[in-house]
């Protein structure tokens, strides 16, 4: 593990009238490395961070940004902001507000030729809020882009009359319901009203004025100072992942610098970018936006109030907290799309404000091996609990009534038995039988007890199946575990995780898969299956003749 790190001290853009700005804590540092250091050398974080205070800075980079190379993570290396994207489109947007070139209350339509006639009462305001009402066409616009090979106005031009009669989800403003779709339409307003492409808007009103050198628009080519997405693979290895975000541009297709989200914050705390009116105007929540404020969220953190935004997808994760009250900033990005980003930048601001944080340990993984194992709850019925270990960590599957999709949650240990959930809240622990088995497992109120895998229930379901659109399917029995085989669909091999007799969880990565039904007859044999692919369509499999 290679740690590069540097302590700055930076005159702060904007410093209290007639106080001294505090000295940085000389431990703070070490603090960091100390917190981070386990998560690294578990395989669960890689990535630079950054926290600062009244202007005196803290960052550091930890990791691989290309594995394969070697390449370590430095300061400048570039990761993608994914959904941290939204921040800064929005920032453009308040700057042509505040230029008088657009307003918030305007209708789309103003704007958009051919914006469809059942979302004319939409405003800009609206999609800034996630409040339009409009249904999130995310993948529909990247069909028409990849299609195309465009990107922008000239993607709408060809996609908007396929929306023409396309009604709203609900009620313009009426409610909150986040995007990627909505931003994308930004996108498309601010080249609309700048009459120029989005990624030379973007360079004049916000990257340009802030100093963000090293920022600039994804096009999924690998590039110097670019780190590479990872994915987990098996046994916790990481699984490259390259995927061209310049397709949804504002919604999630920046890369950036913790250096460079800084230089964002300064800008946004004196007037480089937004006056005093237009940054209070943009973080003003709307009833409907529930703390939604034009692509921040205005909530509490450490007892402070926060403006932020996070991201992750296809390789990444990234956090950007802002404090406006302390003059504090604190900045996560990394290159594993499984880093508990949202968990490490809330414990990094509480070293910040001395409140302290509760640091990860490495466990054997012997130990973790003898917590994995199915779990159901004392008192209630149609819930299954699976833990399973995955390099030197364990991830929890949580099945639950009315859940198809099923991601493993990482627990972050604290103790041999006693594991911290990634958002925070009530930590998971573990109890022991008499005889030292792994017994029961307890989070909150909620208490669970151990069973058995029901694998023979499993075996007896091998057979060929008959699916339609997925062509011959099969579930074997192989090594000793259940697997799924479909020539026609992706992954091609799946393993079976048995939770119930009837219940099962198919894997398309290792930390995420649908849930599996059995249907039987009335003498337990096993007639056919029901299952939800990786793009949400439900799948029917009916068992052959043997």
């Amino acid at each position: 593990m290679r740690i590069r790190s540097t302590l700055l001290l930076v005159a702060a853009a904007v410093a209290h009238a007639g106080d001294a700005a505090p000295a940085a804590p000389p431990e703070l540092k070490a603090q960091i490395d100390a917190y981070l250091k386990p998560l690294v050398e578990m395989g669960v974080f890689s990535g630079a961070v950054l926290v600062a205070r009244d202007g005196r800075v803290v960052e550091a980079a930890y990791g691989k940004a290309d594995f394969e190379a070697g390449t370590p993570n430095e300061l400048s290396t570039r990761f993608k902001l994914m959904s941290v994207s939204k921040s800064i489109t929005a920032v453009a947007v308040m700057r042509l507000v505040q230029a008088g070139k657009l307003e918030l209350e305007d209708p789309v339509g103003k704007h958009l030729r051919a914006w469809p006639e059942a979302w004319r009462d939409v405003t800009v305001h609206q999609l800034l809020d996630h409040t339009s009402g409009i249904r999130n066409l995310e993948q529909e616009w990247a069909a028409a882009a990849r299609e195309s090979g465009e990107r922008g106005l000239r993607v709408w031009e060809q996609l908007a009359p396929k929306l023409a009669g396309r009604p709203l989800d609900m009620a313009a403003g009426s409610r909150k319901a986040y995007s990627n779709f909505n931003y994308v339409v930004l996108g498309l307003i601010l080249e609309a009203v700048a009459g120029r492409p989005y990624a030379a808007v973007l360079h004049t009103e916000v990257l340009g004025p802030a100093g963000m050198e090293r920022t600039g628009i994804d096009d999924g080519e690998r590039r110097q100072g670019l780190s590479v997405g990872y994915f987990r693979g098996k046994e916790g290895a990481p699984a490259s992942s390259v995927q061209d975000m310049s397709m949804i541009l504002g919604a999630g297709g920046f890369y950036s610098t913790v250096g460079d989200l800084y230089r964002l914050d300064r800008a946004l705390r004196a007037d480089a970018l937004l006056r005093a009116e237009t940054r209070k105007r943009m973080l003003t929540s709307t009833r409907a936006g529930g703390g939604y404020a034009c692509g921040w969220i205005v909530s509490q953190v450490q007892g402070r109030t926060c403006v932020h935004h996070s991201g992750g997808a296809n390789g990444y994760v990234a956090d950007l907290l802002r404090f406006p009250d302390d003059d504090a900033c604190v900045v996560v990005l990394s290159n594993f799309a499984f880093a508990p980003a949202g968990r490490i930048s809330q414990d990094l601001a509480g070293l910040l404000f001395g409140n302290g944080a509760k640091p990860a340990r490495k466990v054997a993984r012997a130990t973790l091996d003898g917590w994995a194992g199915i779990y159901r709850p004392v008192d209630e019925a149609g819930r299954v609990m699976l833990i399973r270990r995955s390099g030197d960590v364990l991830l929890c599957f949580d099945a639950r009534k009315g859940v198809e999709r099923c991601g493993g949650d990482l627990l972050l240990p604290v103790a041999d038995d006693v594991f911290a959930l990634p958002w925070g809240g009530e930590d998971l622990s573990f109890t022991a039988a008499a005889d030292g088995r792994p017994a029961r497992v307890r989070c909150g109120p909620t208490e669970m007890e151990r069973a058995e895998p029901p694998l023979d229930a499993w075996r007896a379901a091998a057979g060929a199946y008959a699916v339609d659109p997925d062509g011959p399917t099969q579930i074997v029995e192989k090594d000793g575990r259940v697997n799924l085989l479909m020539k026609e669909s992706w992954p091609p091999e799946q393993e079976i995780l048995p939770l119930t007799e009837s219940l099962g969880l198919a894997l398309y990565t290792e930390e995420f898969g649908t849930l599996f039904h059995l249907e039987r007859d009335d003498r337990g044999r096993v007639l056919g299956f029901q299952r939800q692919r990786n793009d949400g369509k439900d799948v029917q499999g009916v068992r052959k003749g043997d």
